[in-house]
């Protein structure tokens, strides 16, 4: 990623563009820690969808927001805005050789956080509808919280909570010289 500082731009620019649109749709993408990795090696820019989500993933339109979820790890680590509609691409992202998350969409990022650096989903566990009465310490909860599959369709209020506690967490940690960390509000100028 070379020299490139990824603290960028305002918040409030991106805010108002989000605004803009009327009826933002916000959507579940669940990693796996080694894809988010090789999606932030690539510039977390494109996002892939196998094709058996291709009905739902074809739902998504410019403008929704994408909220990203690594599983494992158990943590937020990402939000996006969707700037193109969905294409077709195998070239290789997420796996080598012939990617199987051809199904992709381009992105705008308002924050993307390290593994190290995402909000564990203990800490909005009470704030979100999809967490808050699914018992965190029975096996399964992962499955009532629907934190299994993606792309899903998130409530608005909890898409809105996690943008803004996503931003929040990535302008508060500071940023390393030619460290690309964290991205807020989508330039990498």
């Amino acid at each position: 990623m070379g020299t490139r500082d990824w603290r960028l731009l305002s918040v409030g620019s991106h805010a108002t563009t989000i605004r803009q649109h009327e009826s933002v749709n916000y959507w579940l993408c669940l990693f796996r820690p080694d894809t988010w990795n090789r999606f932030r090696k690539h510039g977390a820019r494109t996002i892939g969808f196998l094709e058996r989500h291709e009905r739902r993933v074809r739902q998504i339109i410019p403008g929704d927001i994408l909220i990203c979820y690594v599983v494992k790890s158990m943590s937020w680590c990402g939000a996006f805005e969707v700037t193109r509609p969905v294409f077709n691409d195998a070239s290789p992202i997420f796996e080598d050789g012939i990617d199987p998350y051809r199904l992709r969409l381009m992105l705008s990022p308002l924050a993307v956080l390290s593994l190290d650096e995402g909000i564990s989903v203990n800490e909005l566990w009470n704030d979100l509808s999809r967490t808050r009465n699914a018992d965190r310490n029975r096996q399964g909860w992962a499955y009532r919280a629907r934190l299994v599959t993606s792309p899903l369709p998130i409530d608005i209020a909890d898409g809105k909570t996690l943008v803004a506690a996503l931003v929040a967490r990535a302008t508060s940690i500071p940023v390393l010289e030619n460290m690309p960390s964290r991205m807020i509000c989508g330039s990498d100028a």
